[in-house]
């Protein structure tokens, strides 16, 4: 009888021990998902960044190659008034006959 309630008590401890290391395995795997998504995004932001300083570095070199450096260098860039947008609507509608 006592070896029969030893076993059942290993038996509990078992189970308990096995639920609580499968709550740990679910934690372990949210974790590491949600690290992963992370350090995507992470990595997709910085290509997105050497993307962009490679443009102005290549940017830079060809107006320094360039024979129009002094101008491009001291040039103004001047942005004018917006146009007035003009609607989009079927002509045919505003027509008399």
């Amino acid at each position: 009888m006592t070896d029969l309630k030893e076993e059942k008590e290993i038996n509990k401890h078992r189970g308990t021990d096995h639920e609580k290391w499968q709550a740990l395995v679910k934690k372990l795997e949210t974790d590491h998902e949600k690290y992963v998504a992370e350090k995507t995004a992470e990595i997709a932001d910085l290509k997105e960044q050497v993307r962009d300083l490679m443009f102005f570095l290549e940017g830079q070199q060809k107006i320094n190659e360039s024979s129009l450096k002094d101008e491009l260098v001291s040039g103004q860039v001047v942005v004018g008034p917006a146009q007035p947008t003009t609607s989009k609507r079927n002509p045919r509608r505003n027509t008399k006959k």
